[in-house]
């Protein structure tokens, strides 16, 4: 039952106006109320404010009542994006939608979410991993993450009494073989170089540095495309970084803008440059203001005016010069900061150091690597010392 709206004036002088309704609870069999506040009195607020009102009670029932609300898929959907968009960062989110949306696409919008059972989840994965064109394993894993939480928001409000995601079995594909698995994540110092030289000469010098710069210090990418002027410190005669964001891109409309934080609160850190890591930071702070990117697609040294970075547009220029180069490896931006890992491995420098300078709490690639370079460095110095008797 609803009553008429009442005015609500707010600490701004402003004057709202609060609409009420009120439902039976079948939990306590006692009369509850339910309120929204609209910042207009118009036939069209007013619809609006009883359609919520009456979600809002639908919900209640069905939450107090231990009983079912049917709802589309696609309705779920998007109620979960609206309230995920205030709990993750723009990045994530952006990746969320599209994992979420493909599985709308597959069962079709209209389809109820009670009807969605595991093996269909099952078949759902089995068709995108063993398609034409196949998602990968670690793809497959992230979606299903962004699909149990779609599941458990279904459950929090009321939607499912319990989530088909609790015993789904994703048909992984044979894994690629230990060893191989892992050399195949980072690049040689010779397979580095010979990219990084395969920019400079088509003159691409914003990917050939910004590629270095990645092989120096570990960034990534979207820590390294963020970077400013104002980022470039000095201590005790001693440059550094300071890595507290990360450059995101949205589409549709297409938006760039650097986050407030970086991807982790262990990316918070400072990276301290070797030499060359500090003249290739120095020259590109020439003649730039304060905010201004170090790195851009074009020579402008004001933030507003320049283009920053794409690591999509990154990615296709590797792919192309790796196969132009005949190196068989699925070369991104981010073997740059693997293959810093592993120069950093063969060097001795503990595994906690490395994981503090990139920015990783914990990673399970960082120890792989960690782990594959430090045994194959000491098999060599086994074989040198093997050596000894025939000096």
């Amino acid at each position: 039952m609803a009553i008429k709206p009442r005015e609500v004036k707010l600490k701004d002088g402003t004057i709202h106006y609060r609409f009420v309704a009120f439902y039976k609870s079948p939990l306590t069999g006692r009369r509850r109320k339910v309120s929204v506040t609209k910042d207009k009195l118009t036939s069209r607020t007013e619809n609006a404010a009883h359609r919520e009102l009456d979600e809002i009670i639908r919900q209640r029932l069905a939450i107090e009542g231990n009983n079912i609300i049917d709802i589309s898929l696609g309705e779920l959907a998007e109620k979960f994006i609206i309230e995920r968009a205030q709990q993750l960062k723009q990045n994530t989110l952006s990746n969320e939608k599209i994992f979420v949306r493909q599985f709308v696409d597959y069962f079709g919008s209209h389809t109820l979410v009670t009807k969605i059972s595991t093996p269909m989840i099952n078949k759902y994965f089995r068709d995108r991993l063993y398609s034409d064109k196949p998602i990968s394993n670690s793809t497959a894993h992230d979606i299903k993450g962004h699909l149990v939480a779609l599941f458990k928001y279904a459950i929090n409000y009321g939607y499912l009494t319990a989530s088909p995601m609790e015993t789904v079995e994703i048909p992984w594909k044979r894994a690629i073989p230990y060893a191989k698995k892992i050399e195949n994540k980072y690049l040689t110092r010779e397979e580095s170089s010979a990219l990084i030289n395969e920019f400079k000469r088509r003159k691409l010098y914003h990917y050939s540095d910004a590629f270095r710069l990645q092989y120096l210090t570990g960034l990534r990418f979207g820590e390294l495309a963020a970077l400013q002027v104002k980022n470039v410190l000095e201590k005790d005669g001693q440059r550094f970084l300071q890595i507290n964001s990360t450059l995101t891109i949205l589409k549709s409309p297409i938006r760039r803008f650097i986050s407030d934080s970086p991807k982790t609160s262990a990316s918070n850190r400072n990276v301290v440059l070797s030499p060359e890591a500090a003249e290739i930071v120095k020259r590109h702070c020439v003649g730039k203001d304060a905010e201004a990117l170090l790195f851009s697609y074009n020579d402008a040294t004001h933030f507003t005016d320049q283009r920053p970075l794409d690591i999509t547009a990154a990615n296709s220029a590797l792919r192309r010069a790796a196969k132009r180069l005949g190196i068989d490896k699925p070369v991104t931006t981010h073997f740059f900061r693997h293959t810093h890992v592993s120069l950093l491995a063969d060097l001795g420098v503990p595994l906690r150091v490395i994981q503090k300078r990139v920015g990783h709490s914990k990673s399970d690639i960082t120890r792989e690597i960690y782990l594959h370079v430090t045994t194959d460095t000491q098999q060599k110095y086994d074989q040198l010392i093997s050596k000894l008797e025939d000096m």
